[in-house]
């Protein structure tokens, strides 16, 4: 039995063996997260209750399944090969709080309310492994989105590559990766708030404008 879960643990991701709340203290319950979300709550909120459906049996709070969040995610053009859905549904599962009588309130130990979407996507934006700042400049790119945009050009001029190649030799090129082992480790690195930032330009929001 040791042997077993030894052979598991080995091969969960980093962020599948700290405790849930032990995330909450050391990232996400901070004055920091606090400033970057609150311009951003009404976006959020309305997200939320978009991919959020009626369900029976819920009251006046709107709730989400897995299969919401997936295509919240999803539309969002997250998913790659190094953000799956395997990990959309970890940061799921980890979001959720616990409930005092599941056998009564089971359709709330299976669904995400508007603060548990919000420690969902916090944990979603560290598992996504964005390139960091450093990379982004690097690239010469002014953020995040123009990044993604000048990798998507680089692979698909590689891939069109690897098809003459493989005419004229019978091999075929690798399609260029986002994400790499030196990348990861200077992801690590990043506060959440950092992360955080970038997913919230990936769902295409921005603090509402101040007038005068």
């Amino acid at each position: 039995m040791r042997q077993l879960q030894q052979r598991l643990r080995a091969n969960l991701p980093p962020q599948a063996l700290e405790l849930n709340d032990t995330f909450r203290k050391r990232a996400l319950y901070n004055a920091d997260i606090d400033i970057l979300l609150k311009p951003h709550l009404r976006a959020l909120q309305d997200l939320h209750k978009t991919y959020a459906k009626p369900k029976p049996g819920a009251t006046h709070t709107v709730l989400m399944n897995t299969t919401e969040f997936l295509s919240c995610l999803q539309d969002a053009k997250l998913f790659d090969q190094n953000f799956t859905q395997f990990d959309a549904k970890l940061a799921f599962q980890q979001s959720l709080m616990n409930v005092a009588d599941q056998n009564k309130r089971r359709l709330q130990t299976v669904t995400l309310t508007f603060t548990d979407f919000l420690e969902a996507l916090a944990r979603v934006s560290v598992s996504k492994k964005f390139p960091t700042e450093d990379m982004i400049a690097e690239s010469e790119s002014d953020n995040l989105l123009e990044y993604y945009a000048k990798m998507e050009a680089k692979k698909k001029k590689k891939k069109k590559g690897a098809k003459h190649i493989s005419h004229s030799t019978g091999t075929m090129g690798l399609e260029l990766p986002f994400f790499n082992t030196e990348m990861q480790e200077q992801q690590n690195a990043e506060p959440l708030y950092i992360c955080l930032k970038k997913l919230m330009l990936m769902l295409n929001l921005s603090p509402p404008k101040v007038s005068g």
